[in-house]
């Protein structure tokens, strides 16, 4: 009963607020970059690795400089595959939020799960590891963080929550967002992401953003092509009805 109050709540600040919505994809005006990510990994993932490991033995080196050109490549080629790559929708956001020469991306957050058959609190360092290979040379630094700090949290939440707890999900959020405000970080230079996880992250993941410049991104994929790749649309939503410059 209690999730379905919250959840009313939500969706009803969300109708009330729907002039100040912003869909920018649709518009001629593309998505805001952000300094931040915060991101939830659903279950699935590893399985590509050894075929893009593969590929990325045989590119030769001068065939992509960028480590963002080589991170294009490998999405492509994973769309190439036919596979659905849960990885796939952050990696995305890390591509858009870096990409250019004054790229804004600055930290990534990944928040796995640490319940259900298919638990992903474990892949969490691996997608990091990952992610973090293609920005080795990278003119800004990029810091890659899990969700909870291990030396300071209990050693059974170290990496994931669980994702169908509405109230433990808000607080992992709420927790990674006073981490980049103490890093210095303002709310409009945070995104969260609503691609991966659960309907309940999402939801929370909305929740922590209604009264704040916080916005949200979700990474449109439609279904893997065994043809010529087309890039997904990213879409971009605020809620707050505030300006870009605000702080708060």
């Amino acid at each position: 009963a209690g999730f379905l109050i919250v959840t009313t709540w939500i969706f009803k600040r969300i109708w009330e607020q729907s002039k100040v919505i912003e869909n920018r994809s649709t518009s001629k005006e593309a998505p805001s970059q952000r300094a931040c990510i915060i991101a939830f990994l659903s279950k699935g993932g590893e399985e590509l690795l050894p075929k893009l490991e593969q590929l990325q033995s045989e590119r030769p080196d001068s065939a992509s400089p960028s480590g963002n050109l080589r991170l294009v490549e490998d999405l492509n080629f994973a769309q190439l595959s036919g596979i659905r790559w849960t990885w796939a929708p952050i990696l995305e956001l890390i591509h858009f939020h870096s990409t250019g020469p004054t790229g804004k991306l600055r930290h990534v957050t990944v928040i796995g799960s640490s319940t259900g058959p298919t638990p992903t609190a474990e892949q969490v360092p691996k997608i990091l590891e990952f992610a973090s290979s293609y920005f080795v040379d990278h003119p800004f630094p990029i810091e890659w963080e899990t969700c909870f700090d291990p030396q300071v949290e209990n050693s059974d939440r170290s990496l994931g929550v669980d994702f169908e707890d509405f109230d433990e999900i808000e607080l992992a959020l709420g927790n990674c967002i006073d981490r980049l405000l103490k890093k210095g970080y303002r709310h409009n230079e945070i995104v969260i992401d609503l691609t991966g996880g659960t309907k309940v992250c999402s939801l929370a993941a909305m929740a922590v953003t209604l009264e704040s410049s916080i916005s949200n991104n979700y990474v449109s994929q439609g279904e893997p092509k065994q043809s010529n790749p087309v890039r997904p649309m990213i879409c971009e939503f605020d809620y707050s009805g505030k300006e870009a410059g605000d702080p708060t």
